[in-house]
């Protein structure tokens, strides 16, 4: 898939389903839910944020749910 972040094509491999009605509050409006359906979610590494074009840095920081965690931290 093109990945409009990095301006490049990307492989992805699906490991799960977000759970239905998945939400975060919003960093900005805290009574705001976003919602996850029909989102892709992606490992967001050194690597990722040092390669991505200069709209990701502008435009994520809202978008982004920062996770403390790895794959082995993630059930099946």
């Amino acid at each position: 898939m093109h990945e409009p972040a990095l301006l490049r094509e990307v492989m992805v491999n699906a490991v799960g389903v977000i759970a239905e009605n998945s939400v975060h509050s919003h960093l900005y409006a805290l009574d705001a839910q976003l919602y996850y359906k029909f989102s892709v979610v992606v490992p967001v590494t050194k690597a990722f944020v040092e390669q991505a074009d200069v709209s990701f840095h502008v435009n994520a920081l809202t978008d982004l749910a920062p996770a403390d965690t790895d794959r082995a931290d993630v059930p099946e």
